[in-house]
């Protein structure tokens, strides 16, 4: 398993990942617009990420298998007003979970955060339900730091969070 800054070639076969894992990511997270299930949808996306990438804003990545095969995604989101202080999220694929592909992807993500960012503190959200990420987030040594009720309202229910932090140094 690898992480890879991602790619204006990976277009098409991140198409095919999100449209594939569609109904599955919309358990968990609000849903993309429907524009963005497109060549043209994704390459948009991919532009733009790799734009704030090039500002220093954000670390758009693949997780990739051995064989090169997309199996999730990791972001990093920088805060333009506090560049020491960043966000994650990332999304694994049906068929890749439960297999500790999210804590090695974390775990690689925050490796390459400590040798070539400013970045001092990370923070990510997973949903109070959602036991999976929770322990990904606490394996990698995130620490919760509290509660957010109502932080999103996904399949017609208020989705509470817990918010979780991490100093890198």
């Amino acid at each position: 398993m690898q992480i890879a800054l991602i790619h204006i070639d990976d277009c098409a076969s991140l198409l095919a990942f999100e449209t594939e894992n569609q109904t599955w990511f919309e358990q968990h997270v609000p849903p993309r617009d429907e524009a963005f299930y497109s060549i043209k949808g994704v390459r948009e996306q991919v532009q733009e990420f790799l734009l704030y990438h090039r500002a220093g804003l954000m670390y758009p990545m693949l997780i990739k298998t051995a064989d090169g095969e997309i199996c999730g995604r990791i972001n990093v989101n920088v805060k333009e007003s506090t560049p020491t202080v960043a966000e994650i999220g990332y999304r694994i694929g049906y068929r890749y979970i439960k297999q500790g592909i999210a804590f090695t992807a974390l775990k690689k993500l925050l490796t390459l955060l400590v040798e070539n960012s400013s970045v001092v503190e990370v923070r990510a959200h997973a949903a109070t339900l959602n036991i999976g990420s929770r322990k990904v987030l606490e394996r990698n040594g995130f620490h919760p730091t509290k509660k957010i009720s109502a932080y999103a309202h996904i399949n017609h229910a208020d989705i509470d969070v817990i918010e979780y932090r991490k100093i890198l140094r």
